[in-house]
């Protein structure tokens, strides 16, 4: 990427506002220096924003006369308008005009016409559900213009009014930045979170999330190009917004990869405080604090072996022994003889906690119960980061108050490496005096983590010596011919061509945060080695890390390969097999699309693609990297999503026919306040309605194009914008409560939005 001098940043900004920052800060200009395609001029649209009143509260309204009156003028229906007949009569109940802006009420929902819109997909809208009407009664009962492009919609159960004020991208930005800090910000994670509005203000009620670092790790890096942004174009309280946020989230990615002492590599999911809400899976309660301190684990359904207990499973002999005598100790009777026959799995089977039987069973996981006869212990072998603990100190939380969560998930993983670069290159520029240190641990922590990989054999391995769950990248994982289940796919193989990226991308990232440091330099030659060997071997399942390039490859293929796999699950109990038949035998890839996956696929593909790209554009690693994204964009194109587009357009600079004008489009109709509600689009007559149903999500009824973001559910690239219905039940909404919810984090939004920025796709704001 083209790096700015010193004169050509003086020439634009002025060198005094920038003085004590280096000029490696300036890290592209304002496009890319190459590219042919041309950016998208932005303006101002109109943006929705609804406010609710129950009957009561309406009736508490100054001006509420004036709006009954106009409600009940809109009953009266023009008979000589064409459109409206087109809609037909039994299906009318009101109508108001108001300009070239036709409103018209329906008997499921609000029908906005307006042909004067900048483009043709705004022409007609339509608003139903909770988003716009009370309570989700899509039966309008009076229509009100409020004189400034919004209406006032009445139905039985209470009114709100939809206003509509221009806004540009940037002041959407600027709402959901606010909502972040006020609502998902929990100890600088930025997950998605449940608040209340008090006061007229929306206020978090922050809980654990299992995607923790996921998530956060996404905001950070949209906050750190937010960040590049403001520094090229000289904007100062942008900048120093941008650069507090990026450097509180990313702090919080760090401490994850600290926060469970070991040392070792091992990045943990989340954690807790002590007496907050502790959700299913592996915790470990720390209880002597620092280094030569040790943690324990948490009694819960997955520790005792109740639910998922073959992903827990203990296997050191000397753990096993351990924990077999303590139970002896306690109860005086042998754990062979009293789980021989409780435990499903067998007495050779030990969970990172035992309990005694005659005490609780596996479903009562009350915290410290009595009955524990052993616990799992995890060895602290070094001591928290102040810079990174004070995330949680300064709130006056100790560090035996942590209980952590472990079995993390590639999903974690993939996005911490691809944070670690984005922050040493783009953040931690010395403008700040705690940028040195960041920088530092953000290369420790990327070469013990990717040390840890190599070293156990291309997979994260937790306390109890085993696998987690999903963070697995061994060779004979992804093999089509399971040896341990000939005939069968091996449990990875449909993970196979994300994995291989996924594995590419991180020693691609570490290899770039250690060149030239003298205290890595061991690590980097096995960084590199195992770099190459991903391109430069066939695989055959035998070695780790071989030849991963060529089922990287197989994306497409691998999924139509799991189609009759995925759809013989219905056979048993679907009312048309001969539909599930067709289905398969037509072998439609998108049907068995992985939503989630396209998401990881992107943000582990950024960081890789843009260092092989700098490298060398006209390589052939450019090439097999542009050919396994193609496969991929068979579906995503489908989405016009704005991150996917962008990152699509940033790998083919010189392709100038990606769609950036829909990607845009996209970001103009997403909601301003991601509040997740009901969602019924299965009544829509405007989309068809497919007759296929996804394997990922039973048999949801599917839509043959996407709806804008404001007309479906509000979702973050990680499920099936194609699904019609979210919350529904025969028909009916899920309940809604319109001051207590769950508000989806900012990334889906602001990470594309200052990606294309600052790559010069989008530009005027």
């Amino acid at each position: 990427m083209k790096r700015w001098t010193k004169s050509m940043v003086s020439a634009v900004i002025g060198a005094s506002v920038f003085a004590s920052i280096p000029l490696s800060a300036f890290a592209a200009t304002a496009a890319l220096p190459s590219a042919k395609f041309a950016p998208v001029a932005l303006e101002e649209r109109a943006q929705k924003d609804m406010k609710y009143y129950s009957a009561s509260e309406f009736s508490a309204l100054a001006d509420k006369d004036a709006i009954l009156a106009g409600f009940a003028a809109s009953l009266v229906i023009p008979s000589d308008l064409q459109v409206l007949k087109v809609i037909g009569e039994e299906q009318l109940t009101a109508f108001v005009q108001d300009g070239d802006t036709l409103w018209i009420g329906t008997k499921s929902g609000v029908t906005r016409m307006d042909f004067s819109e900048a483009d043709t997909r705004d022409y007609v809208q339509y608003l139903s559900g909770p988003r716009y009407l009370y309570n989700g009664d899509d039966v309008v009962t009076g229509l009100y213009s409020d004189g400034s492009n919004g209406v006032w919609i009445q139905n039985a159960k209470g009114v709100v009014h939809l206003a509509m004020e221009n806004k540009t991208l940037k002041e959407k930005a600027d709402i959901q930045e606010d909502i972040m800090k006020t609502v998902n910000d929990r100890n600088g994670m930025i997950p998605d979170q449940y608040y209340s509005i008090v006061n007229g203000q929306y206020v978090g009620k922050p809980r654990t999330n299992d995607n923790d670092g996921l998530w956060t790790a996404a905001y950070a890096i949209g906050e750190i190009f937010r960040y590049q942004t403001a520094l090229r174009e000289g904007n100062e309280q942008e900048r120093a917004e941008a650069k507090a946020a990026a450097t509180r989230a990313t702090k919080a990615v760090l401490l994850l990869n600290q926060i469970s002492g070991r040392a070792d590599g091992f990045p943990t999911r989340s954690y807790i405080v002590k007496g907050e809400e502790q959700r299913s899976g592996l915790w470990f309660e720390v209880k002597e604090a620092g280094a030569g301190g040790y943690a324990l684990a948490v009694k819960s359904r997955e520790a005792v072996g109740d639910k998922g207990a073959e992903n827990f499973q203990i296997t050191d002999p000397d753990l096993i022994l351990e924990a077999k005598q303590a139970y002896e100790t306690m109860t005086g009777r042998t754990y062979d003889a009293d789980w021989g026959t409780k435990n499903y799995y067998g007495p050779d089977w030990i969970y990172p906690v035992v309990f005694d039987t005659t005490v609780s069973g596996p479903r009562n996981v009350g915290y410290l119960e009595p009955g524990v006869a052993w616990r799992l212990k995890s060895d602290i072998n070094e001591d928290l980061d102040p810079m990174l603990a004070a995330l949680y100190r300064d709130m006056g939380i100790s560090d035996t108050d942590i209980i952590y969560k472990a079995d993390t998930s590639a999903d974690e993983v993939l996005a911490h490496f691809s944070l670690f670069y984005y922050a040493d290159r783009y953040l931690f520029d010395g403008s700040s005096g705690e940028d040195a240190h960041l920088k530092e641990l953000t290369v420790q922590f990327a070469d013990r983590m990717m040390n840890h990989i190599l070293t156990n054999d291309f997979r994260i391995v937790d306390a109890h010596g085993n696998s987690t769950t999903w963070s697995k990248w061994f060779a004979s994982y992804f093999l089509k011919d399971d040896p341990e289940n000939p005939g069968e796919f091996a449990y990875g193989y449909e993970d196979g061509p994300l994995n291989a990226i996924e594995i590419m991308s991180f020693l691609k990232t570490t290899m770039y945060l250690t060149k030239g440091k003298a205290d890595y330099s061991e690590h980097y030659a096995q960084y590199e080695q195992a770099y190459n060997n991903l391109w430069n071997y066939s695989y055959d399942g035998t070695e780790n890390g071989k030849g991963y390039i060529h089922f990287a490859k197989e994306h497409l293929q691998r999924r139509l390969d799991i189609v009759p796999r995925d759809y013989m699950e219905f056979d048993d109990y679907s009312s048309d097999p001969a539909r599930i038949e067709d289905i398969v035998a037509r072998q439609d890839v998108t049907l068995s699309v992985n939503y989630s996956d396209e998401h990881l696929f992107t943000i582990s593909f950024m960081p890789l693609i843009e260092l092989e790209l700098e490298e060398d554009p006209g390589s052939s690693r450019v090439k097999d990297l542009r050919e396994i994204l193609d496969q991929w964009w068979v579906n995503m194109s489908r989405e016009l999503n704005p991150l996917y587009t962008f990152v699509y357009q940033f790998s083919n600079q010189d392709n100038t026919d990606v769609d950036l004008e829909s990607a845009v489009w996209m970001m103009y109709r997403s909601p301003q306040i991601r509040i997740e509600l009901p969602v019924m689009n299965s009544t829509r007559k405007d989309v068809l309605h497919l007759d296929d149903f996804s394997a990922r999500d039973e048999e949801e009824l599917l839509l043959n194009r996407v709806l804008p973001p404001d007309e479906n559910k509000v979702y973050k690239y990680n499920k099936n914008p194609f699904v019609a219905d979210e919350n529904v039940s025969d028909g009916v909404y899920g309940g809604v409560n319109y001051n207590d919810g769950y508000m989806s984090n900012s990334t889906a939004f602001t990470l594309p939005y200052w990606m294309g920025r600052y790559y010069g796709m989008i530009e005027g704001e």
